[in-house]
């Protein structure tokens, strides 16, 4: 079994006097003696075992302990510091898949690993965040608050610093919504309209009917929530005139109910 030393301030993996090749090999056997077949050459380099051994994580966690599955989680990270960033997206997007198909309490204690490695990285802003969508999404689920900053002001501040892939926001934004909405938190709503002004033309307008339907509902659940002065003025809500959520939001006083539009 692969021994860690871990900082107490960073739980970061530090390998103790062990060059790369040699704890590559020492991953390597370890993962065969599980029974995996890893299908590597005789002599592979550093960087091709470590994508092996993450693209074969998911057995290793059906096969492995939890103590020496997170053991090898952190020999696999103990590594991504030095990759290239094309190397470095397809290890944490092979771990991510696998870690993230399952949803445990255990899985994601793994998830938090990764992201605080990421978190001391530069320049990988994108890929960052969505390890933060996933522990946020198996925080919800899990019934835990996250143990990392999950607010709006906190994802916006993330996106106007990088490059971030806009469908990856917006996956960002939901996750926050969900979140903030099971702990029953006040920016919930505020976090569903910043993703509905992400939608600008038409086209994308009405593809946000399902977002746009889901903010309505927020809103006739507790009308308090947000000034709505401006929803009407969004494009996905006035995408969706004609419909039942959109009517019963319009006419909710008809019916004894506060109307959220205020009519």
């Amino acid at each position: 079994v692969i021994e860690t030393l871990f900082t107490k301030m960073t739980a970061v993996p530090v390998f103790m006097g062990i060059q790369e090749n040699k704890q590559a090999l020492e991953l390597r056997e370890y993962i065969e003696s599980l029974g995996i077949d890893l299908e590597l050459e005789d002599d592979p380099k550093t960087s091709s075992v470590v994508l092996k051994v993450a693209q074969n994580f998911g057995p290793c966690l059906e096969k492995a302990s939890e103590s020496e599955a997170e053991a090898v989680l952190n020999s696999l990270l103990s590594f991504v510091p030095s990759f290239s960033l094309e190397d470095v997206e397809k290890v944490i997007a092979s771990l991510r898949d696998q870690i993230s198909s399952v949803i445990t309490e255990f899985r994601l204690k793994l998830l938090y690993n990764i992201y605080f490695v990421l978190d001391m990285m530069n320049g990988i802003d994108s890929l960052r965040l969505e390890i933060w969508t996933n522990i946020l999404s198996a925080s919800c689920r899990l019934g835990i608050q996250p143990r990392i900053p999950w607010n709006l002001k906190q994802l916006v501040s993330t996106l106007a610093a990088g490059n971030i892939d806009k469908a990856k926001a917006k996956e960002a934004y939901r996750a926050l919504h969900r979140t903030l909405r099971h702990f029953k938190k006040q920016e919930a709503s505020e976090a569903q309209v910043a993703l509905l002004r992400m939608y600008s033309s038409s086209d994308e307008a009405a593809a946000a009917a399902g977002d746009a339907e889901q903010c309505i509902i927020d809103v006739i659940e507790d009308p308090e929530a947000l000034i709505l002065d401006h929803l009407l003025a969004l494009a996905p809500v006035d995408a969706l005139k004609g419909s039942l959520v959109y009517n019963v939001g319009l006419r909710a006083d008809e019916w004894g109910l506060e109307s959220v539009w205020g009519a």
